[in-house]
């Protein structure tokens, strides 16, 4: 079983303002980039008698320790792992340019940034330690971006998403860096429909 925690700012967010500035000025996504918005995700998959155990110790832990979550400026909410599931790498053969998208479909995306697979393993071993009976198996971390974009059809929205999100030169693209980061699609839908 896994849980998710997604950690938000409780101010403004200044990394993903500055994001939105330069994928629609500096990268000219314009008015095809609707919305932005950055969270951590914590990955925890385990095992335990029961979900509601896992989840008992693991709230426990994130309030005793300020490793995961700075009350003063973070909020913070666990979600079923199911919820995002577990994605699939974010890939597209064709790459199309702002210019390039058609149509005022609007899409909304949920990629997840790990470095490297987004591992915590020096985190892990105190934290299950800490967590027994149950047991934590893996623990990660990355960043969850919510993306909102203008274009027709899902092709043209996940080779948007390829190009907002894989950096390839200082011209384009801006979340990661495939030479030592990973992005997972968790989802992408058109806004107003419940098709993935």
């Amino acid at each position: 079983m896994h849980l998710d925690l997604l950690v938000s700012l409780k101010t403004v967010d200044l990394v993903c303002e500055t994001a939105a500035m330069a994928l629609r000025d500096t990268l000219s996504w314009g008015d095809r980039l609707l919305g932005l918005r950055r969270r951590d995700l914590w990955r925890f998959e385990g095992d335990a008698e029961s979900e509601s155990i896992f989840r008992e110790k693991l709230q426990r832990e994130v309030a005793r320790t300020g490793v995961f979550v700075n009350t003063t400026k973070h909020q913070a909410v666990f979600q079923d792992g199911l919820l995002l599931g577990s994605g699939e790498p974010l890939n597209s053969d064709t790459l199309l340019a702002p210019s390039q998208l058609e149509g005022e479909g609007h899409w909304k995306a949920r990629i997840w940034i790990t470095d490297e697979g987004g591992e915590q393993e020096r985190l892990r071993k105190p934290g299950s330690e800490r967590i027994h009976p149950a047991r934590l198996t893996s623990l990660k971390k990355g960043v969850l971006w919510e993306i909102r974009i203008r274009c027709e059809s899902r092709e043209q929205a996940l080779s948007a998403l390829v190009g907002m999100a894989r950096s390839r030169s200082r011209e384009r693209g801006l979340f990661y860096n495939p030479h030592y980061q990973e992005a997972r699609l968790f989802s992408l839908k058109k806004e107003g429909s419940s098709d993935a």
